[in-house]
């Protein structure tokens, strides 16, 4: 019997050819001597008897549905073992671990037994893996994702290790962080287990594709334990007054994007920074629209402005350009520059051999296209399809050492996951990275401009979502990219600051003449409300989610 996690974990191994030798079973007898009645009881009566209560009757993640998995693994064979205690640790008997040694194991993953500890850690070849969900930075011990809703922390890491002796400070082997769902433990719990489930065999093809390595955890983090009962009080209250907080927030507190013009090289901007009174932000259109996303598109050697221009009362965003030199005179002077039925945004521009090409944000169509420009039209229109069948979210290109690399995330958790697929042509179908997604991290993975070489470095802008949608832009330089792994780290923030659309910036572009930025404001829309009401109702109803969501 699995819990809904495990077995999504295990199904990601041996769907891809990793194969199951040995399960490593708790002997009965190895609990405690009192009945499990007064095992309840005793639960009940401590200091800790409101989590206890809760988790036993009130809380039941999806993640955590109990699964028979009884049926795939009749033929495999069970090692039934007692342990001996050693304070905290659990070690095996020598009868087991030289059954385990004869199996020839390549590494064992985790779910039960406690804290391991002794020579079983190192028995077989890579060690034994064990989730730890939770950033074993900031947390260590448990229970799972509560103690970053109580402490109002917006990330929630989550690590698979190596075990060794030390408590939650093993061997890296896959790491990501999440945005802390601090309105309900259950999406909570249930995002930290199922968003990691592949992480095992990520692990597996790093290995055999030859890039393994270990990174050793340094943690002196306090170690978290069961909340006492009057800690978890205050957790409920605090459940109660986020989820609240959530729903308010999404229908009174709107988002208003703008985009700002910065008469100076994007490389100077980034190395110096701007000061706020040198930005030209555009005239405001209407308080039930916003303009966001800027990219630049040079037609002979005159700069346009790209942009997406969203509308509430459609719930629908359509792509729109204009000179520069006439932004003053937005709205009048745009043009539409793309043909679309559903929402586009992030209009992704770049020049391909003389050439301009787009590849839009359009979820909605299930696909990733390239559009090629045409003056007599004045316009984009459709070359082919790169990705399909893929909900992508605001996707880049990047052409690279004669190789075309295509970043994206996904609708689903359109901030969390970056996903990377390459070709050796721009017109055919893309193919994806064996390790996707080859990233997880709500504060650095939804791309947020092109790419672009600054100090000899190749670097790639991304949003931080941690706190918010798009509360600032990361650049990540890129330190490894080839058909077998991807690597890149921090390089430097770049926050919004001044008066004006100061709460958020996710989109940066420029060339040497200019850069181009995106700031938000949060204020009260009528449009957002109405259309807010309508979503939740939909919901309700259990009807399909067509709105726009960022």
């Amino acid at each position: 019997m699995l819990e809904r996690w495990q077995a999504d974990t295990i199904g990601h191994l041996r769907h891809h050819g990793i194969e199951l030798k040995l399960i490593i079973v708790k002997a009965s007898g190895m609990e405690p001597s009192y009945s499990p009645i007064r095992s309840k009881m005793r639960k009940l009566l401590s200091g800790n008897a409101f989590f206890y209560f809760y988790d036993r009757y009130f809380f039941h993640p999806e993640s955590k549905e109990i699964k028979d998995y009884s049926h795939e693994t009749t033929d495999i064979p069970k090692l039934f073992c007692t342990v001996s205690k050693q304070g905290y640790y659990s070690h095996f008997h020598e009868k087991d671990l030289q059954t385990i040694r004869e199996t020839g194991l390549d590494f064992i993953l985790r779910f039960g037994f406690g804290i391991i500890g002794g020579e079983i850690l190192t028995i077989t070849r890579f060690g034994i893996w064990s989730f730890h969900h939770g950033d074993e930075q900031k947390y260590r011990g448990g229970p799972p994702g509560f103690w970053e809703i109580v402490l109002g922390d917006p990330v929630t890491g989550v690590m698979l290790q190596q075990l060794n002796e030390q408590l939650d400070n093993g061997v890296i082997l896959r790491k990501g962080w999440f945005k802390t769902q601090s309105h309900s433990y259950k999406e909570q719990l249930d995002q930290a287990y199922l968003q990691s489930t592949r992480w095992p065999l990520q692990v597996c093809i790093t290995i055999q594709n030859g890039t393994f390595s270990e990174t050793v955890s340094d943690s002196q983090a306090p170690l978290y334990r069961i909340p006492d009962n009057r800690t978890f009080t205050k957790f409920l209250f605090k459940l109660i007054c986020n989820r609240l907080s959530f729903h308010w927030n999404e229908l009174i507190r709107a988002e208003d994007w703008n985009i700002g013009i910065i008469h100076r090289a994007i490389h100077d901007v980034i190395r110096n920074g701007w000061n706020p009174k040198e930005v030209q932000w555009f005239p405001k259109p209407d308080r039930s629209k916003f303009i966001a996303d800027p990219f630049l598109l040079e037609i002979e050697g005159i700069n346009h402005v790209v942009f997406e221009y969203y509308n509430y009362r459609k719930s629908k965003g359509e792509l729109f350009g204009i000179e520069i030199r006439a932004a003053l005179g937005f709205p009048q002077n745009i043009k539409r520059i793309l043909q679309a039925e559903n929402h586009v945004s992030f209009p992704f521009i770049f020049s391909f051999q003389g050439e301009h090409f787009l590849i839009p944000e359009s979820h909605q169509d299930n696909r990733i296209a390239l559009y090629r420009w045409y003056n007599e039209s004045g316009q984009f229109e459709y070359q082919n399809t790169l990705v399909d069948d893929v909900r992508g979210v605001d996707a880049s290109i990047l052409y690279h050492e004669g190789m075309w690399w295509l970043f994206f995330t996904k609708k689903d958790l359109p901030s969390v996951h970056l996903y990377l697929y390459y070709s050796h042509t721009l017109f055919d179908a893309f193919n994806p990275h064996p390790n996707n997604p080859v990233k997880t991290d709500i504060r650095s993975s939804r791309p947020a401009g092109r790419l672009f070489q600054i100090d000899n470095r190749l670097i790639r802008p991304a949003q931080d979502c941690s706190d918010h949608y798009g509360k600032r832009v990361v650049l990540n330089r890129i330190l490894k990219l080839s058909v077998r792994e991807f690597e890149e780290e921090e390089y430097r923030t770049i926050s919004p600051h001044g008066n004006y659309f100061n709460q958020g910036l996710h989109t940066i572009n420029g060339n040497e003449q200019v850069t181009l930025i995106d700031g938000k404001e949060l204020r009260f829309l009528w449009s957002n409300l109405f259309q807010g009401i309508k979503r939740k109702t939909m919901n309700r109803k259990g009807e399909q989610e067509i709105w726009y969501e960022r």
